[in-house]
């Protein structure tokens, strides 16, 4: 599985659309295979998106995020974990432990719109652990 995070002084970026870096993950049965910082297109939220698919994305974690920008990533098939605050490592850790949801990394004032986003991405990732996956 295919796991980019958007990066900003090794904590999520606040804003998605804005964020200039993403960590790419490579993770195999709840375990990080390896790991590269890609350089996302400065001012242009859709290329982001389009530069994720373009590495065959399959979960985007992220600050803040335009609710357009959000819908794209979704259609093209990129589970999203919105709203998300922390240092890098650590979420890392709860993606690869799943306990993303936990509300330790939901942003402040963010929690019902994350925990909709959360219920969608179960249900488009199926049931038992999306992390395990490949």
């Amino acid at each position: 599985m295919i796991v980019a995070i958007s990066v900003w002084n090794q904590r999520i970026a606040p804003v998605f659309d804005v964020s200039r870096t993403a960590l790419v993950c490579f993770t195999r049965q709840d375990r990080l295979i390896r790991e590269y910082t890609e350089d996302l297109p400065e001012e242009d939220p859709v290329g982001k998106i389009h530069a994720l698919q373009g590495h065959e994305t399959d979960v985007l974690i992220c600050g803040a995020i335009s609710g357009n920008i959000l819908d794209l990533a979704e259609m093209y098939g990129i589970a999203t974990f919105p709203f998300t605050s922390g240092g890098v490592e650590a979420v890392k850790t709860a993606y690869l432990q799943g306990r993303l949801a936990d509300s330790g990394f939901a942003r402040p004032g963010c929690r019902r719109r994350r925990r909709k986003r959360c219920r969608n991405i179960q249900a488009c990732l199926g049931s038992g652990n999306p992390f395990s996956r490949e």
